[in-house]
């Protein structure tokens, strides 16, 4: 490999990683702030909730990035492992289109959500919407219509 695509990777991990950490930073201190400026208690509201959640998911997809980026900066690294590592950052990219994807699907017919796609299952977390099967149905439609018969599909309704 040569220095340019080295010098590429290091410094497209580096900003990565800053990213992920400015992502997380920010949220920690506004908490503390309002907590110093309010007597009230913290009360979160559930579009909050959902975006905390959908945030983590992400994250934690940015981690398995970085992770993947470092086996391919790492100069002691196999050409196996950097093509192994490159296949997993493909399809983790891959992945995160697909979440957005439902992800905006859903939020077109009016269902708040959280998608989370892991090994063979796509996880999908609906928010402010009554729990009956036709709603159920709307959503698995919509889920089915964009990831076909690839991902078994898991629908949840939370009320918080």
């Amino acid at each position: 490999m040569n220095r340019q695509a080295l010098a590429f990777l290091t410094l497209f991990s580096l900003i990565l990683m800053l990213s992920v950490y400015y992502v997380t930073i920010p949220a920690d201190d506004m908490s503390v702030s309002t907590k110093e400026h309010n007597s009230e208690p913290l009360t979160t509201s559930k579009q909050e909730t959902s975006e905390t959640l959908q945030e983590n998911a992400d994250e934690k997809k940015d981690q398995q990035l970085s992770e993947e980026s470092a086996t391919l900066s790492d100069e002691a690294a196999s050409e196996e492992d950097k093509k192994e590592a490159l296949e997993t950052m493909d399809a983790i990219k891959d992945t995160k289109k697909t979440e957005t994807k439902i992800k905006e699907a859903l939020q077109k017919s009016g269902f708040e959500s959280v998608v989370e796609i892991e090994d063979e299952v796509c996880s999908v977390s609906i928010f402010h919407s009554e729990d009956n099967k036709e709603n159920a149905k709307i959503v698995l439609k919509q889920v089915y219509d964009i990831v076909g018969q690839q991902y078994f599909v898991e629908v949840t309704f939370k009320s918080e």
